[in-house]
């Protein structure tokens, strides 16, 4: 009986306690915040910080341009040649091989010769198949900064 007559106490003691203001809470939250938020959206505004701005990349150059074109044909002309060795002829088409690049087209030129025209930033290359490829290639490879000549 004791326990019931307890808990009736706990709750009377409960309901006659004043409670906390539901809202002081989110008035201290709000008073820092508001400020910060803020102070940071001026400085973002007015600041123009880098790590906000994006930048543009430098822009290639023709020579650069022209030196990947070289480097990406050859890549495509590894390709044809590996295709050649592996089934004895050119393939009929680049899709042939697997993805073929956009700015670059195919051509079989004869059973034993092909030309590939590549097209990149204004600059036009066309490799046929009947050179060599180190000599279209030639120091492409290091004016990118990739390494030694094929």
């Amino acid at each position: 009986m004791s326990d019931v007559l307890q808990d009736a106490a706990r709750r009377r003691e409960a309901r006659s306690r004043k409670p906390e203001p539901v809202g002081r809470n989110r008035q201290r939250v709000a008073a820092v915040s508001l400020p910060l938020a803020g102070a940071f959206s001026f400085y973002l505004w007015f600041g123009s910080p880098a790590w906000v701005t994006p930048t543009m990349p430098d822009p290639i150059s023709p020579e650069t341009a022209e030196a990947g074109l070289r480097v990406a044909m050859y890549f495509e002309a590894q390709k044809i040649e590996n295709f050649r060795r592996d089934s004895g002829r050119l393939p009929d088409t680049m899709e042939e091989m697997g993805s073929a690049p956009g700015e670059m087209t195919y051509s079989v030129v004869d059973a034993r010769t092909y030309q590939l025209t590549g097209q990149s930033r204004g600059v036009t290359l066309t490799f046929n198949s009947d050179q060599a490829i180190t000599q279209f290639v030639g120091d492409a490879l290091d004016r990118l900064g990739i390494g030694q000549r094929p």
